[in-house]
């Protein structure tokens, strides 16, 4: 299982946890889509700033298909020392925010 679907599966069950349960199921999707894009992008720039030129060359040109792009970070992540725990750091960094975020949220409505 890939960080994606890691990340996939615990995003599933966030919403009872800060309490917004009683979304509908768009909503929910809404809010899943928005979470995934951000961690993406926190994926994204801890791997980018890992590489060195001719790695960020082959990240770019993997880039341009998706599933190969993943695979590619998956790789990186296993060849580059160090880059696994800082893109877990920053994962969880950001996954904690969300969550306060979203609990601030729900104490909103």
């Amino acid at each position: 299982m890939d960080i994606k679907d890691e990340l996939k599966q615990q995003v599933d069950g966030i919403f009872e946890e800060v309490g917004l349960g009683h979304l509908s199921d768009e909503e929910k999707r809404k809010i899943e889509s928005m979470i995934m894009e951000r961690f993406e992008r926190v994926i994204l720039e801890a791997t980018l700033i890992s590489l060195n030129d001719n790695q960020l060359k082959e990240f770019e040109n993997a880039m341009m298909d998706e599933k190969n792009g993943q695979a590619l970070v998956s790789d990186l992540a296993a060849s580059i020392p160090g880059l696994a725990a800082r893109i877990d750091m920053a994962v969880r960094h950001e996954w904690e925010a969300i969550k306060k975020m979203l609990k601030e949220e729900s104490q909103r409505i």
